[in-house]
């Protein structure tokens, strides 16, 4: 859902909690950290004669090493999922959401150290400085996100899925500094992603997906694979295992495992630093841990709503 706001609601169950927990340059500095947590649920199914709505909520606390810089936000998404064939359970939906929510960043000055705050004569960094910040320290705004995503199921076998977002649309001003530069704004970012469920018999499937993301003149791109195993035959609250390799273009390699179990699934992933950092890393990047939990899919349409998985 923090991928594609498209991607609300769009579950094989009642409702969907799930928690984030990422640590990054540990080996380099105080860690980066970072906490999301995210709720969702689809509805008015019968109302809409299979066509569907989807709401969430996606709160995030991110702080960097020292404390420096926090960043804390709420965001809460609707999406609207279309049935693009006349199956009594469709197998084709487009999909398209948005997003809004509130951004509150914050900078402890007294953790940061300028040139303008170099003593000459006792060679010291001392506690004046001309850069000239807010008294606060703290500045607010409103951000907003759209996103477009396609989903076909084929059989148990085969399924596929696409999607593309705009983030920030509004480009909104960030600055913490007392003269407030019209110039310096969030620019917009544009996130594409597919990804498709080959399976090789009915307990095997491979999951390969692909992400790019630009920003200005930044860009990433990341493609992998993950591979899943069920390990019951049950229908209702199956047990599966996933493991997993990616690899983020000039930057990392990402291995991950998971496992499933009562429509519960606890993730694990650690980055292995590959860019020119690696050798004051040691290639040691980020540990990440994620739990999602699907409430009540034995009472859901499970042939209804095919949703792609990351």
């Amino acid at each position: 859902m923090t991928l594609n706001p498209s991607l609300t609601g769009k579950i094989s169950a009642k409702y969907r909690i799930a928690g984030n927990y990422r640590s990054q340059w540990g080996s380099v500095s105080v860690p980066f950290t970072t906490f999301s947590g995210s709720f969702d649920l689809p509805f008015l199914h019968k109302q809409l004669k299979k066509n569907f709505l989807g709401a969430g909520l996606v709160v995030l606390n991110d702080k960097s090493g020292t404390g420096a810089l926090t960043n804390q936000s709420v965001y809460v998404s609707l999406a609207y999922h279309q049935k693009m064939d006349r199956r009594y359970n469709p197998h084709h939906y487009l999909s398209f959401g948005v997003r809004g929510g509130v951004v509150q960043k914050s900078v402890d000055i007294n953790k940061l150290v300028f040139a303008s705050s170099w003593d000459p004569i006792s060679k010291q960094f001392g506690p004046i400085s001309l850069e000239k910040f807010s008294t606060s320290g703290t500045f607010t705004y409103a951000d907003f996100d759209a996103g477009l995503s396609w989903s076909s199921y084929f059989s148990d076998m085969f399924s596929v899925w696409g999607g593309m977002t705009m983030h920030h649309i509004s480009q909104p001003k960030e600055s913490f500094l007392l003269l407030y530069n019209s110039n310096t704004v969030l620019n917009r970012r544009y996130t594409l992603n597919a990804g498709a469920r080959i399976g090789v018999n009915e307990r095997i499937s491979i999951n390969p997906t692909v992400l790019f993301l630009s920003q200005t003149a930044a860009s990433e791109f990341n493609l992998g694979s993950t591979v899943s195993f069920n390990l019951t035959d049950e229908k209702k609250n199956p047990a599966a295992f996933y493991v997993g390799l990616f690899y983020r273009l000039g930057d990392a390699a990402v291995a991950m495992t998971a496992f499933e179990v009562h429509s519960t699934r606890i993730g694990l992933s650690y980055d292995f630093n590959l860019s020119n950092l690696r050798l004051a890393s040691a290639a040691r990047g980020a540990f990440e841990l994620s739990i999602v939990h699907e409430g009540n899919p034995e009472t859901a349409q499970r042939k209804v709503i095919y949703c792609p998985r990351f």
